[in-house]
């Protein structure tokens, strides 16, 4: 049994735009998130930086494994956040904006003809 191809119908470009915008706000509070746990991660190493100067030597293991868990962090959360779909949209995207600077680098450029050909990606 042969598997047809999933034909995709078009999405048109606001659709694009607004699930561009939502997820873009869902990255900016993430970045928010982020900036708090780099404050954090800031305080630990001023504490280790205070350790080191009063004498006490923390290994470099245990800064290793701090910026570790920071970067695992970092990873998991943005990974996280990521709206499922947001691969595809921004190939839908990317693909329109593609279609259109191929149409005016072609010589094609025609106001009405390249409003038409926008209107779905």
């Amino acid at each position: 049994m042969e598997l047809l191809p999933k034909i995709q119908p078009p999405i048109c470009e606001s659709e694009v735009q607004e699930v561009l915008c939502k997820a873009l706000e869902e990255i900016s509070l993430e970045k928010e998130y982020q900036e708090k746990c780099l404050l954090m991660l800031c305080y630990a190493l001023q504490s280790y930086k205070d350790q080191m100067s009063e004498g006490r030597h923390p290994s470099d293991a245990e800064r290793s494994h701090l910026f570790s868990r920071y970067q695992l962090l970092v990873s998991s959360v943005l990974m996280a956040s990521l709206p499922r779909h947001f691969p595809e949209i921004l190939h839908w995207y990317f693909k329109g904006r593609l279609a259109e600077l191929s149409t005016i680098m072609g010589g094609e450029f025609d106001d009405d003809d390249l409003k038409t050909k926008m209107k779905w990606i």
